[in-house]
């Protein structure tokens, strides 16, 4: 893939990867393009994993990310923003995106 910058485009097909065993793909609906990052963010974590106690605290721990092949860097997309605003542009007229925790602890604290 080659690179890809932020522009609006209503006609992008977003696929949401869920690391979940196995791993989970998300087409992005028409109406999740209107949710911020953060509350699309909340639905997909109570629709794929409905058995996991997460806060409602913990659910800002989450956002999505793109790779930037150019740059050779995940990218974290603003939790405020909505998808339909900043849909993200290539090529191909689609693009991956994952859902992600966004704090990990460090392991030798």
């Amino acid at each position: 893939m080659s690179s890809i910058h932020l522009a609006r485009s209503d006609n992008l097909k977003v696929t949401i990867n869920i690391y979940k065993e196995p791993l989970m793909k998300h087409l992005v609906s028409d109406n999740e393009r209107k949710l911020t990052i953060q509350d699309l963010c909340h639905s997909l974590l109570i629709s794929y994993f409905p058995d996991e106690t997460i806060g409602p605290a913990a659910f800002q721990l989450f956002g999505l990310v793109y790779y930037d092949d150019t740059k050779k860097m995940c990218i974290w997309m603003n939790p405020k923003k909505c998808l339909k605003d900043i849909s993200l542009v290539n090529e191909k007229g689609e693009i991956d995106v994952y859902l992600r925790i966004r704090f990990l602890p460090i392991k030798d604290r």
